[in-house]
């Protein structure tokens, strides 16, 4: 503890020591003058004079790595202080600043200028409390050694006041100019806001909902492991489960667009708002062999683009994996994934393959040991709509008895041919107008709204449209009219 309430003038001698006295006996003579003056706080009252000389053999001895120094201008200048600072090898880092505008307000008054200064030397370097004192000429009772874990970027932040504790005292707000230090004390300031308040506000962010393209960039450098595993932990057990999940196949040969195309669908259904800076934030393109949903943080599109059924089911777990995984009411299951667990909460799935859909669903049925006629349509029920992409344009066909209850037969479809604007799917993609795309998905996008509504009317869904089951029928008469390229707005054509 410091002396710096000692103000009787023979204690004085003692807070001035100098670095070359070797007697720091206090005399009898004082410690008599100590006692009839009622001894001090620093003693925490009279005390005898074996414990009142350990007490300043240990302060005087006293050795730390960090010290907080006050001085008066009128005792100092910038110029000495610098170099003294910068002459001293056991000094790692120091700041110091003048704070020549701070006002006492129970005074009523401007304070004096003074110097704040913060010094930290090497880790392997402890020093006395004299060295410093000595070093900087002043009293040892005004070098203080700051305690706690951040004590250093504390001390060296109070030098601005920036702060919310000081502001509401309403100190005086220095500017970073006016720091004169030897190290970039800004970044440290910075960083330790972020571990104090930033890091845990946004780590509560993430935790209850945020997605990590929201998190700025450097916050999340900083923090990415956590951050990452706190979003795992919300979608894993807080995400709300969405109440249906549709899916489609996409079926192709090699080079034909299937990839564009299972993009570019996914965008429809993003309203075509996709970019690629939130592309990932929305769609979610499932990984290599044994890692399929490696990565997986939420997204409400999963496309699953280029994938054998071989590789879906065992990926998945088996059949039941698959079976849950495209249930178009999405339970509460997980999906296992590298060191966790993770739940999907996606709303559409939309699969590319080489495979035919038949040649899809006869391969998964090769998983079951029973080939039985319920494990059939669980396939087929849950791919509704399959469309078939050529390099131009595209074949849609859909299942009657999901759509038409009186269809006994699942196996029975609806199909129309070449929709579409007959144009590459490459060039389909490389386009801005936004109207044009949604004009060449048209038929897809309606067709999924469709079995939407049939999903919604099975699980009796409150205050939702009475299903029109005659009217939908109409609607698919109408859809299949064919939009010829030729006969199209060839005004919307000109870029093309």
């Amino acid at each position: 503890m410091c002396m710096k309430d000692l103000n009787i003038d023979y204690w004085k001698k003692w807070v001035n020591l100098k670095a070359e006295d070797n007697d720091f006996t206090i005399l009898k003579s004082d410690y008599d003058l100590y006692v009839a003056q009622g001894g001090s706080v620093v003693g925490g009252g009279v005390l005898s004079l074996d414990a009142l000389q350990e007490k300043l053999n240990n302060l005087v001895k006293k050795r730390a790595r960090l010290f907080h120094v006050v001085q008066q201008c009128e005792f100092m200048t910038s110029n000495i202080l610098k170099q003294i600072l910068e002459s001293k090898k056991s000094i790692e880092k120091f700041a110091y600043i003048i704070h020549d505008k701070d006002y006492d307000y129970e005074k009523n008054e401007p304070k004096k200028a003074h110097f704040h200064i913060i010094i930290a030397t090497k880790q392997s370097t402890p020093l006395p409390v004299l060295s410093i004192a000595n070093w900087l000429k002043v009293p040892l009772n005004l070098v203080e050694i700051p305690k706690g874990k951040n004590a250093f970027v504390q001390n060296v932040q109070y030098l601005t006041h920036e702060s919310d504790a000081q502001q509401k005292l309403k100190k005086h707000f220095y500017g970073d100019d006016e720091v004169i230090a030897n190290f970039y004390f800004r970044k440290l300031i910075e960083d330790y806001k972020f571990n104090k308040d930033d890091k845990l506000d946004w780590r509560s962010k993430v935790y209850n909902g945020l997605d990590l393209s929201e998190v700025p960039e450097n916050i999340y450098l900083k923090d990415r492991t956590e951050l990452n595993n706190l979003r795992r932990e919300y979608i894993r057990t807080r995400a709300p489960i969405p109440f249906l999940r549709t899916n489609i196949f996409i079926e192709g040969l090699s080079g034909v667009g299937k990839t564009i195309a299972a993009r570019e669908y996914a965008n429809s259904l993003c309203g075509w708002t996709l970019t690629p800076q939130n592309y990932d934030k929305n769609v979610f393109e499932v990984g290599g062999k044994g890692v399929l949903l490696q990565g997986y943080s939420g997204q409400k599109i999963i496309i699953w683009d280029d994938i054998r059924s071989f590789d879906l089911v065992n990926g998945l777990g088996g059949m039941s994996g698959f079976l849950t995984t495209f249930d178009p009411i999405p339970s509460r299951s997980e999906q296992n994934i590298k060191y966790g667990s993770i739940r999907l909460v996606n709303t559409h799935n939309i699969i590319t393959g080489k495979e035919t859909f038949d040649e899809f669903r006869d391969n998964l049925l090769n998983f079951e040991v029973a080939r039985d006629k319920e494990a059939d349509k669980q396939i087929v029920r849950r791919f509704p709509i399959i469309a078939s992409i050529n390099k131009v344009n595209y074949d849609i066909r859909w299942n009657k008895q999901f759509f038409d209850p009186f269809e006994k037969d699942y196996k029975q479809y609806y199909q129309i041919r070449n929709v579409g604007l007959n144009l590459e799917m490459q060039k389909i993609a490389s386009l801005d107008d936004k109207e044009i795309k949604a004009k060449h998905f048209k038929h897809l996008s309606n067709k999924l709204s469709e079995a939407e509504t049939v999903y919604k009317k099975t699980e009796n869904v409150e205050n939702v449209e009475i299903f029109d089951m005659q009217q939908l029928l109409l609607d698919f008469e109408k859809d299949k009219e064919v939009i010829d390229y030729e006969n199209y707005n060839n005004s919307n054509l000109k870029k093309w």
